[in-house]
């Protein structure tokens, strides 16, 4: 299977993401699925608080994932073109942090 060129939406992702707030929602005692799984009628608050927690999970989870991809010899311009980000933002394990003047 090739790899798409960049991050993109889908009604896959779509679908993987309500189904994690949903899972997430019931973990966390913040819903109770009545009926269909797909009545997503979860407190507004709540669902900003499961999607910022997922958001969070996800990227902390990048630095392994682009370590196993170096391991697996990705290039460092073919992990940026995945994550669809610059050279410039992605700060390299080799590289050590920049300070600025002021």
């Amino acid at each position: 299977m090739d790899h798409p060129p960049r991050p993109h939406l889908d009604a896959n992702s779509l679908t993987v993401l309500h189904q994690a707030i949903q899972t997430l929602a019931i973990l966390r005692g913040c819903w109770t699925p009545t009926g269909s799984i797909d009545d997503i009628d979860i407190d507004p608050a709540h669902v900003l608080h499961l999607l910022a927690s997922l958001t969070r999970q996800a990227h902390n989870h990048l630095p392994t994932a682009i370590q196993h991809a170096r391991e697996h010899g990705y290039a460092w311009t073919h992990i940026h073109m995945l994550l669809d980000t610059h050279a410039a933002t992605l700060r390299h394990p080799t590289t050590p942090p920049q300070r600025h003047r002021t």
